[in-house]
């Protein structure tokens, strides 16, 4: 909504959920606490930040896949989940819990979504196909 946001407050943006199908756990991204994103509108060049993945609701000693997507176009609607991920992450979580490092910037002109589901359900669609 640039240039309508007052430069004396800071506002933020939160999405709580994405629609899609299936049993996800939440899950949310931080960045490396950087508050300053290039008005590319200005032509300032796009910075590339880096996400700390949080996700929550889990089972402790089972094990999980959190899939990360490049753009809203390549998010699906539902499983199987590895057919549009950019990259994905398979992990056992130790309690409720985990973050970790995504290792892949993105660009501050763009979008990335990240979806956790049971890494069980997601090998048995991956393998039914």
């Amino acid at each position: 909504m640039y240039p309508c946001f007052d430069k004396a407050v800071t506002y933020g943006l939160a999405v709580t959920g994405l629609d899609v199908e299936g049993t996800v756990y939440p899950t949310a991204i931080t960045t490396e606490g950087s508050t300053y994103e290039p008005n590319v509108r200005g032509f300032e060049r796009p910075k590339t930040f880096h996400a700390r993945v949080h996700v929550s609701g889990l089972s402790p000693a089972r094990k999980y896949t959190t899939y990360r997507f490049d753009g809203i176009d390549a998010l699906p609607a539902g499983p199987p989940f590895a057919s549009g991920a950019s990259y994905s992450w398979t992990f056992g979580a130790l309690g409720r819990t985990h973050s970790f490092d995504d290792p892949n910037g993105f660009r501050s002109d763009g979008a990335v979504y990240y979806v956790t589901t049971d890494a069980e359900s997601a090998v048995a669609v991956e393998e039914a196909e």
